[in-house]
């Protein structure tokens, strides 16, 4: 686990190892067809019902967490939100939970750091209290140049924080391999196919994203994998690159610059040409 060897103290709200018994309490005593995750979709949001293995699974990994957190990390009270004005207090908890708002003002502490993935709790917690802030990736970006951390925790983190959503997280051709080493390569399972949703993102300028595409496309045709899965992820590259505005023609460019990518690779440069000059055949 990262946190046994990180450099410094970290600090974790009462509130938040609470949080996450009433999960554990909560998630028990769920049936079946009740237990799930709501997933993002191309088509909107949906409930995915967790299997009786993947429950446990699920109750285990947050049992294990409190027992790390508990292990590794500060457990404090934190006495200044009792001490807010309460209908202060009572915005704070609405918006962030118990938990959250405990975080915001233990960060306020000169010295400290909130550690948050949210930009909207960072954003009040910068603006009303003056908190710095820090996130996962950055964080643990931070540790792992300075030899602290493994880089595969990094890849690990990165890519499964794509899954979750996080759009804000540096993507690199080595994290969505990673990604799709999680999935098991396949293309509609987690977290390759949020990072590959990623590709059809307008917030990102196109050329870069082409070179993350090209970048990821020369590692895909390394792996010893089936040619059918490496044809279906290219596929669906091209086909989040085509969402885009310029995406056609973004695509005709990546075409052209493979051979830079791809090196001495020339069995994979040939399979990754012929899957895009057939996509552009029927596009």
């Amino acid at each position: 686990d990262i946190l046994k060897h990180w450099p410094i103290d970290v600090v974790v709200s009462k509130g938040t190892v609470n949080e996450l018994r009433q999960m554990i309490a909560n998630e028990s005593l769920l049936h079946g067809s009740e237990s799930g995750v709501l997933l993002k979709t191309e088509t909107g949001h949906a409930f995915q019902e967790r299997t009786t293995e993947q429950k446990e699974a699920y109750i285990k990994s947050l049992r294990h967490l409190v027992e790390v957190l508990e292990a590794n990390c500060k457990i404090e009270s934190c006495t200044s939100l009792a001490a807010m004005e309460p209908k202060k207090r009572e915005t704070l908890v609405k918006g962030f939970g118990q938990y959250g708002a405990e975080a915001i003002l233990l960060s306020a502490v000169p010295g400290a750091v909130l550690w948050t993935d949210d930009h909207v709790q960072a954003t009040l917690a910068r603006n009303e209290h003056g908190v710095s802030r820090v996130w996962t990736q950055f964080a643990i970006g931070a540790c792992t140049e300075s030899g602290v951390v493994n880089p595969e925790a990094y890849l690990d983190a990165s890519a499964k924080l794509l899954g979750y959503g996080y759009h804000f997280t540096g993507e690199n051709p080595e994290i969505v391999r990673h990604a799709g080493v999680i999935a098991e390569w396949k293309v509609d399972g987690w977290p390759l196919s949020q990072a590959l949703s990623s590709f059809a993102e307008e917030t990102v300028d196109l050329m870069p994203m082409l070179r993350l595409a090209a970048g990821f496309l020369s590692l895909l045709h390394q792996e010893s994998i089936l040619p059918q899965t490496k044809m279906n992820i290219t596929v669906k590259i091209l086909e989040n690159i085509a969402k885009r505005e310029g995406g056609f023609q973004g695509i005709q460019r990546l075409h052209k610059v493979l051979p830079i990518f791809f090196g001495i690779n020339v069995i994979g440069l040939a399979d990754a040409t012929a899957t895009i000059e057939a996509w552009l055949r029927q596009a």
